[in-house]
């Protein structure tokens, strides 16, 4: 489940592993050419997730949809897939 940034912000996605083989439920990394990756393993604590994209300078807006729903038209810019 990857998070869909702006991809001026954006770049492919990885899935860093924790030791004892569980994931968190994310991840956000950054390379030396500023790029931020969030990868998403859980629809969990969207507070600290925010706080860690502030972080990295990005303001985000991290919503999770309940199950069956879907974000209203307009509201996210579709990154383009890993490896695109």
């Amino acid at each position: 489940m990857d998070a869909v940034l702006d991809p001026a912000k954006a770049a492919a996605l990885a899935t860093p592993k924790v030791p004892g083989g569980t994931n968190p439920a994310y991840a956000v990394e950054s390379d030396s050419s500023r790029s931020v990756t969030v990868t998403i393993n859980q629809f969990a604590d969207a507070s600290a997730l925010k706080d860690a994209l502030a972080a990295k300078g990005i303001t985000p807006d991290v919503t999770y949809t309940g199950v069956g729903k879907q974000c209203a038209a307009g509201r996210f810019t579709e990154a383009p897939a890993a490896g695109a």
